[in-house]
């Protein structure tokens, strides 16, 4: 399976580092991985990567941050939502409307601590969601 993977790529990042140990996982398992930088990536471009690199599935971090691009994606999506989703992007009207549509598009969540999912708002897409995973 090649996997799309979506999130920042300074390399002091928590996101940067997330995504080098789950690429390192999915190697281990046998899979490929394709890396984009959303910082500096516009959506058709990653729209032709996932369709020119035969992507089977896209994982990102952040549900607005990679979310933003997953939600166009035909391709099954799995969303890691983050402390930046709770403490900064769900006060933000439009933002918070971009992180729905993502939440609502992806096949499933994933949440670094039950906290993370417990703390979203009671109307939240995020926890109306029967597939989330808790690490």
């Amino acid at each position: 399976m090649k996997i799309l993977l979506l999130g920042l790529s300074e390399a002091a990042t928590g996101n940067a580092t997330t995504l080098r140990r789950i690429a390192g996982h999915l190697h281990a398992a046998g899979h490929q991985t394709v890396f984009r930088a959303i910082e500096t990536l516009e959506e058709e471009a990653m729209l032709e990567t996932a369709r020119k690199e035969q992507c089977d599935a896209a994982l990102g971090i952040h549900a607005y941050g990679a979310g933003k691009f997953l939600r166009h994606l035909e391709i099954p999506t799995v969303i890691i939502f983050g402390g930046t989703d709770l403490n900064d992007v769900i006060h933000d009207d439009a933002k918070k409307t971009v992180m729905t549509e993502a939440v609502e598009h992806t096949a499933a969540l994933v949440c670094f601590n039950e906290d993370f999912m417990n703390e979203a708002p009671p109307h939240s897409a995020i926890r109306e969601r029967d597939s989330i995973a808790i690490l």
